[in-house]
């Protein structure tokens, strides 16, 4: 029973911390919208190295995660999702 108590905290864990990673990100890139540039603060970046420093690597599949969906609600919509560049882009940031 303490087995699956321990795996469903680290699911659980992972899952926040997509999800917080995933929200950071959409923020930080909200900031820099219209401009078209570069977002100059990245706090996901900042929030991950915490996360790992506090409570190591086993919260990476999470980080990964968050990575992954914030690039997939970024992604305009006027892209082709099969596209071979948002295949690289995905695999390439995450």
């Amino acid at each position: 029973m303490k087995q699956y108590r321990a795996a469903f905290r680290l699911l659980g864990s992972n899952l926040t911390t997509a999800a917080l990673y995933a929200g950071l990100g959409y923020l930080a890139l909200m900031v820099t919208r219209g401009t078209g540039l570069a977002s100059p603060i990245w706090p996901s970046a900042g929030l991950a190295f915490a996360l790992i420093y506090q409570f190591g690597p086993r919260l990476l599949p999470g980080i990964a995660l968050g990575s992954f969906v914030n690039n997939a609600i970024t992604l305009r919509q006027d892209e082709a999702l099969g596209s071979n560049i948002n295949i690289y882009y995905f695999i390439s940031t995450t």
